[in-house]
């Protein structure tokens, strides 16, 4: 399903966008640890907004193609 491979993308982006915030911090590059977390907190968003999505998708019955036939 797509809708999968979409989320597994954007949930692979945020493990991305974590490491490279602690990394900065660990760094005492604030100013770029701060931009990263926020960018954390916006795919957290995505990511909260696609399981939403998902979740609505799976309680509607939704005919397969070849169904409608």
């Amino acid at each position: 399903m797509q809708i999968i491979k979409d989320l597994e993308h954007y949930i692979m982006a945020l493990e991305s966008i974590k490491k490279s915030c602690l990394k900065n911090a660990i760094n005492n590059d604030y100013k770029s640890a701060l931009l990263f977390a926020g960018q954390y907190v916006s795919y957290s968003a995505c990511q909260s907004a696609l399981f939403e999505l998902i979740k609505k998708y799976e309680k509607i019955d939704i005919p397969e193609e070849k169904d409608m036939i």
